[in-house]
């Protein structure tokens, strides 16, 4: 999904899209990876557009989660605490765009606070903008 009435970067004709898609177990009380991935160096920038979280064994269990969307280790200041489920899986939620570079390290991060162990699923969404040559 490319958003068009707020995105405020210019972008020329030649991108490609991407879905990343995961899952971990994080055990009680512990923190977890739930998508983890290297992203290509042959790009110029890219941008995460789109969000969607969810726990395979308990959809009640987000309100004892906290998420967070990591760019090299490093949570985006606007969704370091993401608390509850922003978009399913199914049909993801667009956000903020998030700026990547090439070979940057992407993921989305989970701590579970609560008594039992959950499968976490994250799915990010956005496209890579190639330079003309």
């Amino acid at each position: 999904m490319i958003p068009s009435n707020y995105f405020p970067f210019d972008r020329n004709a030649k991108i490609e899209l991407f879905d990343f898609f995961g899952g971990a177990t994080v055990l009680a009380a512990t923190t977890g990876t739930a998508v983890s991935v290297r992203l290509p160096g042959n790009f110029k920038r890219g941008f995460v557009t789109v969000l969607g979280l969810s726990i395979q064994d308990d959809q009640t269990s987000f309100i004892d989660s906290l998420f967070a969307i990591r760019v090299n280790g490093v949570p985006d200041r606007n969704y370091q605490n993401i608390i509850g489920q922003l978009g399913l899986i199914s049909d993801p939620h667009a956000i903020i765009p998030i700026i990547v570079r090439p070979n940057d390290v992407l993921d989305v991060f989970v701590t579970n606070n609560g008594a039992f162990g959950h499968f976490y699923i994250a799915r990010l969404m956005g496209f890579y903008d190639y330079e003309e040559k």
